[in-house]
């Protein structure tokens, strides 16, 4: 009788260990779908907010004042590098041009505040 006893608590006490690493593993699975399905939705995000500001500078640079808006895309991306370069610990030597991109910059910065539909010179 205690040797059933025995027997019987060993074989629960195995089930219970594989019933364990069921939930273990089970859980590892819903994680890894869960976190892929966030990022594709991320990506989904990502991509739908890109495709409206692409179609946004699209009809920006058909426009009236295409070339301001080309020089405001220009600048904010030389802005972005000029900051990456800044943030970084390493020695950076930068040239400027004169004041040429002072003037850009700030005429791209004024076509930027103006209120939507407005053009300059009307």
């Amino acid at each position: 009788m205690a040797a059933e006893r025995r027997k019987r608590a060993a074989v629960l006490e195995s089930e219970g260990e594989r019933e364990a690493a069921v939930n273990v593993a089970t859980a590892r699975r819903d994680a890894t779908v869960l976190a892929a399905e966030g990022e594709r939705r991320r990506l989904e995000a990502e991509a739908t907010g890109m495709a409206a500001a692409l179609t946004a500078i699209g009809a920006a640079l058909a426009g009236k004042d295409a070339g301001a808006a080309a020089d405001l895309l220009v600048q904010r991306a030389r802005i972005a590098a000029d900051l990456a370069l800044a943030s970084s610990t390493n020695a950076k030597v930068v040239v400027q041009n004169g004041g040429g991109d002072a003037a850009t910059l700030g005429a791209a910065l004024g076509l930027a505040q103006q209120p939507r539909g407005v053009r300059p010179g009307k």
